[in-house]
């Protein structure tokens, strides 16, 4: 049921949502935060949800991903590479004057949400941190084994085991535009291969976390300009 949830229903819900062409909503700071506070206690319960259903299944929580790993080649291998990737995408968005330009347009107009002023980003932290580790429960330990278990473990099967989560995550993040939601697709997958390699959530999580954070930090140098003067008319208390 939870695996349907997640391959099936979500993705469906979300491109249907994201085909409405009702413009998004402005959000002054405060509303930021609550958003913030609000989708990390809902990603949070999702990750319980579905680590309660794993361990009322006798299952081992280690199975999940819930314990340590060794280094080896591969995976310090895969995950430099992961990073280089990143940060050579974040590189030419930012640094080519008309791809700027129009990552700036296309940030306000899909993710008016993101943090424009350092007030908004030491919630936003909060919010990353939620995001990295629910997220990784979820589509790495529990989509991916629970796959694995069902297709078996050959190359063929870890390959699918790896690509259906990376779709499925990709597309519910469809509202950031077809641009962006390739881009989650291609680092998920890399993503899945070091939770198969490392059997372990913490190195996902912590890449997923650095991901988020540079996110919202290329947030504040995008947004802040124009966001600036409206969050000053904000009483204190909402920072």
């Amino acid at each position: 049921m939870i695996v349907a949830i997640l391959g099936l229903f979500l993705p469906v819900y979300t491109i249907w949502r994201g085909n409405q062409k009702a413009p998004l909503p402005s959000f002054t700071s405060s509303d930021k935060i609550r958003l913030y506070y609000i989708n990390s206690l809902i990603l949070l319960a999702g990750a319980g949800v579905v680590t309660l259903v794993w361990v009322l299944q006798d299952r081992p929580l280690a199975s999940m991903g819930f314990r340590v790993f060794e280094w080896s080649l591969w995976i310090a291998f895969v995950s430099g590479s992961l990073i280089v990737l990143y940060l050579v995408d974040v590189l030419i968005e930012m640094r080519i004057p008309k791809r700027r330009i129009l990552t700036e347009q296309r940030w306000r107009e899909r993710t008016p949400f993101m943090p424009a002023i350092w007030s908004e980003f030491r919630h936003y932290l909060f919010l990353a941190g939620a995001a990295a580790v629910a997220e990784e429960v979820i589509f790495r330990g529990y989509f991916i084994t629970y796959l694995v278990e069902i297709l078996g473990d050959s190359l063929a099967s870890s390959g699918l085991a790896i690509a259906i989560p990376a779709v499925v995550f990709g597309l519910l993040h469809i509202y950031q535009g077809t641009k962006a939601l390739v881009k989650i697709m291609v680092l998920a997958l890399p993503l899945g291969l070091l939770f198969l390699l490392s059997q372990s959530l913490i190195l996902v999580t912590i890449i997923h976390f650095v991901i988020d954070v540079t996110g919202g930090l290329l947030s504040l140098s995008l947004l802040a300009n124009r966001e600036s003067v409206t969050s000053k008319s904000e009483s204190p208390a909402t920072k």
